[in-house]
């Protein structure tokens, strides 16, 4: 089978759902939301997952983790009350993480893969993937933001994920972990503000109703009206993966969108339409 993105999504790492046992009720919602994301992921048989965190933070190079195994425990270091020791193992994709390198590497763009055997992966990698696999079946490929990347950089290494998955031949789910709005405060059951949700909400509707050029002229614009987690980056680069030109779009969100400490959540997944 041709090698492709089969699906294109984001979905909340709240730290707040990394035990599920002592999740906050007004949590369930959200937790639900990844479950059904999963639920959908996993029935399109992927050959890989490529999530990128918001909490895997790189600075000048883009990084892939191209471990054979990756294998450890997960604690949140902004949070180890909330998550003490998450343990994990999930297969590896070591061909497409440096395939995605190469590709990004191809731009002129500084990148490099991570197989360090002391690595541990990030909560905001780890948290959603318990969900989204929770039989740890699927091979992982983690991607971490490049916080000095501007927003078309972004988009451009998206595109660049979406070359690596048809060269190599893989079907592959390429997972943004994010919130939307993101002016966090204190208070873990604070909603965003009315006007950021509004706008959350318009911006979701583009993304299910597969209005990927207008999304992406959009994002900057969307990303400073919700002060987004690491200034839109991660959605750039899952809107990145999207090509518009050649193909349609169909989306749906799973679950509620949700809030946590004042940032809005949810989980929306895209496909195309062949």
């Amino acid at each position: 089978m041709n090698g492709q993105i089969i699906h294109s999504a984001i979905t909340t790492h709240s730290p707040r759902i990394g035990v599920e046992a002592t999740a906050p009720d007004f949590t369930r919602g959200l937790i639900a939301g990844i479950r059904l994301l999963g639920e959908e992921v996993r029935a399109s048989r992927p050959d890989a997952i490529v999530l990128m965190s918001t909490h895997w933070i790189t600075t000048f190079p883009w990084y892939t983790g191209s471990h054979a195994v990756h294998e450890g425990t997960c604690v949140a270091d902004e949070a180890p009350d909330l998550i003490p020791g998450i343990p994990y193992r999930w297969q590896g994709d070591p061909t497409l993480a440096r395939a995605i390198t190469g590709e990004i590497a191809s731009l002129g763009i500084a990148t490099g893969t991570n197989d360090s055997p002391h690595y541990s992966l990030d909560y905001g990698t780890v948290v959603p993937m318990q969900y989204l696999d929770p039989a740890m079946s699927v091979p992982l490929v983690p991607l971490g933001t490049c916080i000095l990347a501007p927003l078309e950089e972004c988009l451009a290494v998206g595109a660049a994920i979406r070359r690596a998955a048809e060269k190599t031949g893989k079907r592959v789910a390429v997972i943004g972990s994010t919130s939307f709005a993101h002016r966090i405060e204190r208070g873990q059951d604070k909603w965003p503000p009315q006007s950021f949700m509004d706008t959350d909400f318009r911006y979701i509707e583009m993304l299910t109703s597969g209005r990927i050029a207008e999304a992406k002229a959009w994002l900057p614009d969307y990303a400073k009206a919700v002060v987004a987690e690491v200034g839109g980056r991660v959605h750039a680069t899952i809107l990145g993966t999207m090509d518009e030109t050649r193909e349609q779009y169909r989306g749906v969100q799973h679950g509620p969108y949700g809030q946590s400490s004042a940032s809005g959540n949810a989980s929306v997944c895209l496909h195309p339409v062949h």
